[in-house]
């Protein structure tokens, strides 16, 4: 039996239909069925997951023994391509331990993946939104935690209100995100590799000189 096709809108399949299996189809009505989503909505969150997966083999396989060895790449190349995600993880990563903010990414996108679920547990008073996100991070104590979750709070709404970010400035105007977050959000969401970061690792992960001064 030959594939069937669904629409998928979407950056990563802007305009195209994509052919699957009679099995993975009837899959996507149940799951549609039981979440009451659409079928295109979820098959899109898969092609989302699978380009984090390539994309992490493809860094793990093209940067050099002493970049890997010392996992120098960074972390959002590892993440899923979705708005929610590529402004979370720099607003950890700021002026945090990379191993740190690797195990806070980690936490807060399994407890809270996208949005409008992060927004649904902080409803609460700020002491209590404050306790809640301090516990999930266990271990992780980043510094800051009161500002970063004021930050993630900031992304949730403006993400649920107006959608994802299209520039530059539209990610600074968020509360507590600056040219880091925005240039990390331009590489790893909007897919542009045309801009010239002051960050050492973005600009390492470009392919570009590093300003041994800029950075010292």
């Amino acid at each position: 039996m030959s594939p069937r096709k669904i629409s998928a809108p979407g950056q990563l399949c802007r305009n195209a239909a994509i052919s699957l299996p009679e099995d993975m189809i009837r899959l996507l009505d149940q799951v549609s069925e039981v979440t009451g989503r659409p079928k295109s909505a979820i098959a899109l969150e898969i092609f989302r997951n699978a380009e984090a997966v390539l994309r992490r083999t493809l860094i793990e396989n093209t940067h050099d023994d002493e970049t890997r060895a010392t996992g120098s790449y960074p972390i959002q190349a590892m993440l899923p391509v979705d708005a929610w995600s590529q402004l979370v993880a720099p607003t950890l990563i700021s002026r945090a331990r990379r191993e740190k903010a690797a195990v806070a990414i980690s936490k807060v996108l399994a407890a809270w993946p996208n949005e409008i679920l992060f927004l649904n547990e902080h409803r609460e008073s700020p002491s209590k939104n404050f306790a809640r996100f301090r516990d999930e991070l266990g271990g992780a104590d980043l510094g800051y935690v009161e500002a970063r979750l004021g930050s993630i709070l900031s992304i949730a709404a403006r993400l649920r209100d107006f959608g994802p970010p299209a520039t530059k400035k539209d990610v600074i105007d968020i509360t507590g995100l600056g040219d880091y977050a925005a240039d990390s959000y331009r590489i790893f969401y909007l897919g542009d590799r045309s801009i010239n970061p002051k960050d050492e690792e973005l600009r390492k992960y470009l392919g570009l000189e590093i300003d041994e001064e800029a950075t010292s």
